[in-house]
C-alpha cells in the first residue's frame, strides 16, 4: 500500500513539474508563471511564482 501511494505522489510531481515547465515555456505564459526546483540538504522543493495580470484571483486547490 505503501509503494502504490509513493509511485502516486511520484507520479503527480512529475506531471506537476512537466506542466510547469511547458508553460513557462510558452512565450505568452512566461511572463506570468516562474518556476524553480531548490535543494536543501537532501531534499528539493518545488517553487511556483504566479502572477495574475487580471483583477480575478487564482484559486489553486
Amino acid at each position: 500500500m505503501r509503494v502504490v501511494i509513493f509511485l502516486a505522489l511520484l507520479a503527480l510531481i512529475i506531471t506537476i513539474v512537466v506542466l510547469v515547465m511547458s508553460v513557462s515555456m510558452i512565450n505568452s505564459f512566461g511572463s506570468y508563471v516562474r518556476a524553480g526546483v531548490y535543494s536543501m540538504g537532501n531534499r528539493y522543493y518545488l517553487s511556483l511564482n504566479v502572477t495574475n495580470p487580471l483583477p480575478l484571483p487564482i484559486i489553486l486547490q
